[in-house]
């Protein structure tokens, strides 16, 4: 709702980026492993209630947003592009990434911070994002056991 309204609607929209998938999945994740240490220590059994808008509402009411005059700064520094209930992210994805792009390109798509990975079971590769951490050449070797894959791709077993 609070996206909505920064950019001048009264009506919820989706933000650009999954903060709360992300954030919900941690908390979830914490909620097992406490309930797992009381299991360990007092016996029992625990019930985990974790959804997206439990999150979301904690992050406002908890952390508040931002004031208007920062929305107005942000939005102005990037061509006041409004988003609706109705845009999903096929849509506004692309369209955050060229306003970042047109206002960060220096700073965010920079060539050392991206690297080509090999994906084998299409026979073609993909630029990523860097591993934040580096290791010293020749100690230790990066890479994945197995590449991203699309839904069936394999059979279901």
């Amino acid at each position: 709702m609070e996206f909505g309204r920064a950019m001048g609607n009264d009506e919820p929209v989706t933000p650009v980026f999954p903060n709360s998938d992300y954030c919900t999945g941690i908390a979830g994740v914490i909620a097992i492993i406490e309930a797992l240490i009381r299991r360990s220590e007092k016996g029992g059994s625990y019930v985990i209630d974790v959804a997206l808008n439990y999150y979301s509402q904690w992050l406002v009411n908890s952390c508040g947003v931002y004031t208007d005059d920062v929305w107005q700064r942000v939005w102005n520094a990037n061509g006041r592009r409004s988003f609706r209930h109705y845009h999903n992210m096929l849509y506004s994805i692309p369209l955050v990434l060229g306003m970042i792009r047109a206002n960060s390109e220096e700073k965010l798509f920079r060539p050392e911070f991206f690297e080509d990975r090999e994906v084998k079971h299409l026979g073609t590769s993909i630029r990523a994002v860097k591993p934040i951490l580096q290791f010293p050449e020749g100690k230790v070797e990066l890479g994945f056991n197995v590449g991203t894959r699309t839904n069936g791709v394999d059979q279901p077993r």
